[in-house]
């Protein structure tokens, strides 16, 4: 059956020839009733008329190529048409008529063509071909199906929305004057906007007006405006965009710059802004040598044109000599940096950027050189850092450390929290950075790095000595110090008379994680099987036992101990209980805890229970892990419920400013010590924050179940800005700082950690063998 399409004024069927492509497609209308509503209004029909259609189809001839989805219309133009071949419309697609004659609408000039009577068929047919074959190819250069915007249906008055400054209009005025040179065509006065709604040809031209392809610089060239150009490569005009997006509202300040404009809308769920930010939000971009080239083709002075002499890059910055040749030549140099005696303020601040952003020079020339982007040199890279950025973070740092210093003095109770972490994995370190944090607040107090080859004995006491010495000598005399389970530390306090006045702690998570492996030890021996499902309850009660305490040494190691005869199903006990096991000597001995803290056990638990016999060798083995001297002392230390949780959580982070694998001098792992301590301290945590934070759930592997975490907030990094707003002063005043740094930086440092001399490269390559080496009069 031959079916013919519907738009008034259309003879086109099924069959018929089309003037704009070599097919004919008769799509039907949409079964959304929203959607047939929009089509109702082009097709150029009464009403009644269209009440009375159930269903009604309309020509390819009246959609342009970007109303087609992409994939399918890229396999026509590859392939060539098929009738076999499915050329589908985009959902939102509407037919490109006009609601009152069914014409194409064509814009020419002043207004659309709405009576084209007057005009001899093949001019009409010529002009119509050229226009939509035009519109076709800027639809070709543009990915429709990612475009954010939609036909706008409210009513728009034409006179409102263009006038005679809009550059579209200046655009088509010169593409009339090319048609009416070529086929004679004047339009009438009367030719005006119909009011209207605009439609999506409209809103199509004036965005594919921007297209920068040469074959589309009919259009282009004659623009003197401003656009931009969103992720997808999608041009359009600044100053249009209050018309497409009802959320626009433009900054305040200069409203001549098009790069002040506000956020656009976008169909991306995820991103409810689009990715388009006006460029006064910003300070420095990212521009292709290419397109920078291009802008000097006409002096920004003059507007004569200009010669290019020469362009080089310094750093991260560039340079471009030009000379003019308008009425009074001259030479130009223009920086794309600001210069400030005799130096690129951009090479001073972005180095010191990376810096204290944690990020080493080796990763950023790595992906410099992969984008072909200009980078300075290493070593100018690290006399800048030195130069600039270190002075001023020792400047920053101090005046925080002394704050928190006197703070703590004013309290009496005060509970420091000391660690160290190493410069390198192993057993190969030459630095280790000794810190401690306010166990209240979570603020860093001061730190101290010790040297191999400078100190004579473990690093981490000596560090740790170091830093108590430095704290009393500022005052703070009195307090408490959480470790972890660091024996030479113990020893350390216990017998320095300097050191009397320090209360020391153990971490409990130190000493639970050391039982949970002598445990795990334990079971692994066939005979102890039945111990299996004890491990993990033993462990919870060493935490119930350290938190019920009070402070009580005593009370804690009884109550520890306790679970030696719940296991043995005996929840009541007299001083003797362990007699038998250890002769006359009654240990442990029970003198403040005589029975369990549990509720009264069921009697099927107390006949099935996974209970243990005093006589066996299991029972033996776990009573001499829990009872060993050492282990009852270092038990003593965690009394007061005290853990270093938050200071390992400032040494992850202090990974991110000093990895591991990267070696540092001692001044850069002193400044980054600083940077990181300052992060800490303007990020501190409120008293009820733990308990305010969102929950997630995380699934754990090592103990395969689902455990329930905090939500990481937002960290607040103003002072980096600070601190590059410091520096660019100091740029622009050429002020270099000088500081003393000799408190984490003494000046007796040695060349070298080695213990002998370096000898001379002769003697070395004399004395070299390696495995490798095939000897040249071997016998094969």
């Amino acid at each position: 059956m031959v079916s013919s399409c519907v738009v008034g004024g259309c003879t086109n069927r099924s069959n018929s020839v089309s003037t704009r492509r070599d097919f004919i497609i008769l799509h039907q209308v949409p079964a959304d009733e929203g959607t047939r509503k929009k089509w109702d209004k082009r097709i150029n029909r009464q009403p009644n008329h269209i009440s009375s259609m159930k269903i009604y189809k309309v020509c390819s001839d009246h959609f342009n190529d970007s109303d087609y989805v992409a994939s399918d219309f890229l396999r026509y133009q590859t392939m060539g048409y098929d009738k076999r071949m499915k050329l589908r419309l985009r959902p939102e697609s509407l037919p490109n008529t006009d609601p009152e004659t069914g014409g194409l609408r064509l814009y020419l000039g002043s207004g659309f063509i709405s009576d084209e009577s007057n005009i001899p068929t093949t001019k009409r047919r010529r002009i119509n071909r050229r226009l939509l074959d035009s519109m076709d190819s800027f639809s070709s250069n543009i990915n429709t199906s990612q475009y954010p915007y939609t036909v706008n249906e409210a009513s728009h008055e034409s006179s409102s929305a263009l006038d005679n400054s809009d550059p579209i209009n200046s655009v088509l005025d010169d593409y009339e004057i090319e048609l009416r040179s070529e086929f004679g065509y004047v339009p009438s006065s009367s030719d005006t906007f119909p009011e209207t709604d605009l439609d999506s040809l409209y809103d199509f031209l004036k965005i594919s007006s921007y297209t920068q392809t040469e074959d589309q610089y009919f259009v282009s060239e004659h623009l003197d405006h401003e656009t931009l150009e969103s992720d997808d490569g999608e041009w359009f005009d600044c100053d249009d965009m209050c018309s497409l997006d009802p959320d626009y509202t433009p900054l305040e300040g200069n409203t001549n710059s098009r790069l002040e404009k506000g956020y656009f809308e976008t169909n991306d769920p995820e991103n409810k802004k689009d990715s388009r930010k006006p460029l006064s939000n910003f300070l420095w971009v990212l521009v292709s040598v290419e397109h920078l080239l291009t802008l000097f083709k006409w002096c920004p002075d003059c507007g004569s044109s200009v010669q290019v002499l020469n362009s080089y890059s310094s750093g991260f910055s560039t340079t471009i000599k030009y000379k003019c040749s308008g009425t009074i030549p001259h030479t130009t140099l223009w920086h794309s940096s600001p210069v400030f005696h005799r130096r690129y303020q951009l090479n001073i601040l972005f180095t010191s950027v990376l810096s204290m952003c944690g990020v080493g020079y080796s990763a950023i020339r790595s992906v410099f050189d992969t984008m072909k982007i200009p980078i300075i040199s290493e070593r100018r890279y690290y006399h800048i850092t030195r130069s600039w950025l270190n002075p001023v973070v020792y400047n920053f740092y101090i005046p925080l450390r002394d704050a928190t210093i006197d703070r703590l003095k004013t309290l009496k109770d005060v509970v420091l929290s000391g660690d160290g972490q190493f410069d390198s994995p192993g057993h190969c370190a030459k630095y280790c950075v000794y810190t401690a944090m306010d166990h209240a607040t979570g603020a860093i107090v001061d730190f101290s790095i010790t040297q191999k080859g400078i100190h004579h004995e473990e690093l981490e006491r000596a560090g740790c000595r170091e830093l108590l010495k430095k704290l009393i000598g500022k005052g703070i005399s009195m307090f408490s110090l959480v470790t972890d389970r660091h024996s030479g530390i113990k020893a350390m306090i216990r017998d320095d008379e300097v050191f009397s006045k320090i209360k020391h702690y153990f971490d409990i998570w130190h000493l639970a994680k050391n039982l949970s492996k002598k445990l795990r030890e334990l079971v692994k021996l066939k005979r102890n099987k039945s111990l299996l499902p004890w491990k993990q309850a033993i462990v919870n009660h060493f935490w119930f036992s350290c938190r019920s305490s009070g402070g009580d040494k005593d009370k804690l190691v009884e109550t520890f101990h306790s679970f030696l005869l719940h296991v043995t199903n005996a929840h009541f006990w007299t001083r003797k209980t362990f007699s038998r096991l250890r002769g006359d000597q009654l240990y442990p001995s029970f003198t403040k805890i005589f029975k369990c803290a549990h509720k009264k056990i069921q009697k099927k638990h107390l006949r099935r229970g996974p209970w243990i016999k005093r006589t066996t060798q299991t029972f033996k083995d776990l009573f001499a892990i829990v009872t060993k001297k050492d282990f009852v002392e270092d038990i003593k230390h965690c009394a007061t419920f005290l853990h270093t949780g938050a200071l390992e959580n400032f040494h992850s982070v202090r990974l991110k400013y000093l990895p591991k694998r990267i070696a540092f001098t001692r001044e850069t792992t002193a400044i980054r010590s600083m940077l990181v301590a300052i992060e800490t301290n303007t990020n501190l945590k409120s008293p009820s924050h733990d308990s305010n934070m969102k929950k997630y759930a995380r699934y754990s592997k090592q103990s395969g179940a689902w455990t329930l975490r905090n939500k990481r907030r937002k960290k607040n990094y103003c002072f980096r800005h600070e601190i590059l707003g410091i520096i660019s002063r100091n740029v622009q005043n050429n002020q270099k700082l000088k500081v003393d740094m000799t408190e984490y930086v003494p000046e007796d440092i040695p060349a070298n950690i080695a213990a002998q001399p370096r000898p001379s490269m002769e003697d070395l390559v004399n004395k070299h063998r390696s495995r490798m080496t095939v000897a040249q009069n071997s016998d094969p």
